[in-house]
């Protein structure tokens, strides 16, 4: 065996090592011809030549879509088979990259390596403090391709194209309720849809069966938006929410449904049919997932819980908004002045500025108010 006289490693035969001796060195005879960029060996230089060829050689046999690495191919298809070889040693969390695990890492450390150097707000992941960034930069780098507005992240841009047609794609294939981010869809169909055993063991068992479902081969891909099924059922219910036909009509208001389940969630809105009963206050519901949200407020339980921060939430809704105090995002702007907020109900109440409507008023006098705290503080006697 021959030793590294620098590192101590040691090699088989003589050129290992002296391919080795590269690291320690910081010459690099190879140089790409196309842009000029220098590596410390042939393969590396390989490697990086792919950059500038629109060859893509590997090809996934489950949706088609091709890839330049072969790397690239390998992490692609664990979305069809939810293999996730990546485990957090502290909470045993399993992720599809070594990328991904080391961003959730963070969650444990509560480090926050990545600082604002101009108002010093720190974040754990590279990606939030860019986004915080354009923030003071102003910059607007996505840019909507039917009408030529910008926006300062790919999000916001995704909520806007709302407005010119584009669907959501991403479907539940078990009540045909469709989002815009996949990572929507996985905390919807997680919490809204778990059966959860009110049993002692019951949480131990839900974990189980996640993990069994992550580990299940999803033969079935969509050609559209990349996601697997284990049925082709599944598959068939779920490419619907990308037609632009929907075959299931309301004839009393006119509006169109891709399938069955969605129809019959809407048509409860008409017949006022709450079938879904709170067994402790009697609360009745038109959908079993806000059953389940209400019915977190006797249990206590809160299933959304930050990342960033630990702090838990009841509703997806409430920790949405709240990631938006870590991110900065601010969707929510002013057309008359351009200012921006993290909350819908901020902008409502900053408008009144620029309208001058109150947004609430007393029904016995008629008097209006910005803030309803003003109005529950105000007594009259109705003259």
């Amino acid at each position: 065996m021959l030793k590294c006289q620098l590192c101590d490693k040691t090699f088989k035969t003589s050129v290992y090592l002296k391919c080795h001796m590269a690291v320690h060195s910081e010459e690099r005879p190879f140089s790409c011809a196309t842009c000029g960029k220098e590596f410390k060996s042939k393969d590396t230089l390989r490697f990086h030549q792919m950059v500038h060829t629109e060859t893509r050689k590997y090809k996934c046999t489950m949706c088609d879509e091709t890839f330049k690495y072969a790397h690239s191919l390998t992490v692609h298809k664990r979305k069809h088979t939810g293999v996730t070889p990546f485990v957090c040693t502290v909470c045993n969390g399993s992720y599809r990259t070594g990328t991904a695990l080391k961003r959730h890492s963070v969650v444990h450390t509560g480090e926050k390596p990545f600082t604002c150097h101009i108002c010093g707000a720190r974040f754990s992941l590279n990606n939030n403090l860019k986004r915080h960034l354009r923030i003071h930069t102003g910059e607007k780098p996505f840019t909507c391709q039917e009408c030529g507005k910008s926006f300062s992240d790919n999000i916001k841009l995704k909520s806007h194209m709302l407005i010119h047609g584009a669907r959501k794609p991403f479907m539940c294939d078990l009540c045909g309720k469709t989002f815009l981010f996949n990572c929507r869809l996985l905390i919807h169909q997680r919490y809204v849809h778990a059966d959860r055993n009110e049993e002692t063991d019951g949480t131990q068992r839900f974990s189980q069966a996640r993990r069994r479902n992550k580990s299940s081969v999803k033969p079935f891909s969509c050609k559209i938006c990349l996601k697997g099924f284990s049925a082709a059922c599944s598959l068939k219910l779920h490419e619907k929410g990308h037609s632009e036909h929907k075959e299931f009509n309301c004839s009393i208001c006119g509006k169109s449904f891709h399938n069955k389940y969605s129809f019959g969630y809407h048509q409860r809105s008409h017949t006022g049919e709450k079938p879904f009963v709170c067994d402790v206050c009697g609360k009745r519901f038109f959908h079993a997932g806000s059953l389940k949200q209400h019915e977190r407020i006797h249990t206590g339980e809160k299933p959304y819980k930050c990342d960033q921060c630990g702090k838990a939430f009841r509703t997806d809704g409430n920790f949405y908004r709240h990631l938006r105090i870590h991110t900065g995002e601010k969707p929510f702007e002013c057309l008359y002045c351009h200012r921006k907020f993290h909350q819908s109900n901020q902008l409502k109440s900053h408008l009144q500025v620029h309208t001058g409507q109150k947004l609430y008023s007393c029904q016995q006098c008629g008097r209006g108010f910005s803030d309803s705290r003003q109005l529950k503080k105000h007594s009259c006697d109705g003259s």
